[in-house]
């Protein structure tokens, strides 16, 4: 007993320590991963079908948070010196990691999340998770992608894989709750179009390192406010066009629904507004910070909240046809 105690009072604060690296490692992409996953989560299970919505819920936990630290383990430890520039906070360059200590979570979460997805959910989630793991090699280890188009491709590709991820862990228990494909495809296509506004507060660092993102390519005065025009009107447009597709789809009576849609559109088109307005004025690395990881990852929030309506909607309509 004695023997248990202490080899107990060994492992906890192990543990605990893990854990809070772990809060560390994923904290700066939490807001566009893990938490955005289960809100979506939220979104399909409510209301709770059943019980199992709760055992469901944690798998979604589970599975969202290894694919969310595989992804950042490698960004992470392939991008140490630009973080000593953009992002100080982060664990390697802040010293709360090693080099060799991120290389062997790297091996390990490789190689254990896989397991887990297989054991959970079987060999079709699987086969995303490997796709996963194959998209983060190419783009961050080898050939290691850096050209602006790769890295909007890149979150837009991993946008379209966790969804489906997602669908594998919903569709489990509960296929008739099941997302199509066209929805994540949309919300892909979105991503690919505005993702570049992520890079404005990064710039100065950026350039720094030579990456090439576009912020980088036209950095000259007239360009950037071009590029900042640019993406304003993508960002509002693009919008705009997939709220207004999802009203003419599925606005054909007004119920509960209906009201749902129009609401979360409504909120996602004043949001894409409000990204666009701060990306064209934005005057400092603070201000296009928050534009990004509040303002924009707002926005992109009512839009999984709108497209998952529309496929309940969409769904729900074919049900009805059927009969």
């Amino acid at each position: 007993m004695q023997a248990l105690k202490s080899q107990a009072s060994t492992l906890i604060p192990l543990l605990s320590n893990e854990a809070e690296l772990t809060y560390h490692l994923l904290k700066s992409n939490l807001g566009a991963g893990v938490l955005l996953y289960l809100s979506a989560a939220c979104i399909r299970l409510l209301p709770p079908p059943d019980l199992s919505a709760f055992t469901v819920f944690t798998k979604i936990f589970c599975i969202s948070v290894s694919h969310q630290y595989c992804w950042d383990i490698v960004n992470q430890l392939t991008s140490v010196d630009e973080d000593r520039i953009n992002k100080p906070e982060r664990p390697i360059p802040a010293g709360r990691l090693t080099v060799t200590g991120a290389k062997w979570r790297w091996l390990i979460s490789w190689t254990v999340s896989p397991a887990i997805c297989y054991t959970l959910l079987g060999g079709g989630a699987l086969i995303i998770f490997i796709l996963s793991e194959a998209l983060i090699y190419i783009c961050y280890v080898c050939p290691r992608l850096d050209h602006w188009t790769s890295r909007n491709t890149f979150p837009a590709l991993w946008t379209f894989l966790s969804f489906r991820l997602l669908n594998c862990v919903v569709c489990e228990t509960y296929p008739q709750l099941s997302a199509q494909p066209i929805v994540d495809v949309i919300l892909s296509l979105w991503v690919l179009g505005t993702i570049h506004i992520q890079e404005f507060h990064d710039v100065d660092g950026d350039r720094k390192m030579r990456r090439k993102t576009l912020p980088v390519i036209f950095s000259d005065a007239s360009s950037m406010k071009m590029l900042r025009g640019i993406t304003a009107g993508l960002i509002a447009v693009n919008g705009l066009l997939v709220i207004l597709w999802g009203w003419i789809k599925c606005l054909t009576s007004f119920d509960l629904m209906s009201a749902g849609l129009v609401l979360t559109g409504m909120f996602h088109v004043l949001g894409a507004l409000a990204v666009g307005v701060r990306c064209v004025y934005g005057k400092s690395a603070d201000m296009d910070e928050r534009t990004y990881k509040v303002y924009y990852i707002l926005t992109a929030y009512w839009l999984v909240y709108f497209l998952s309506l529309v496929n309940m909607s969409i769904t729900k309509n074919e049900v009805v046809r059927n009969k």
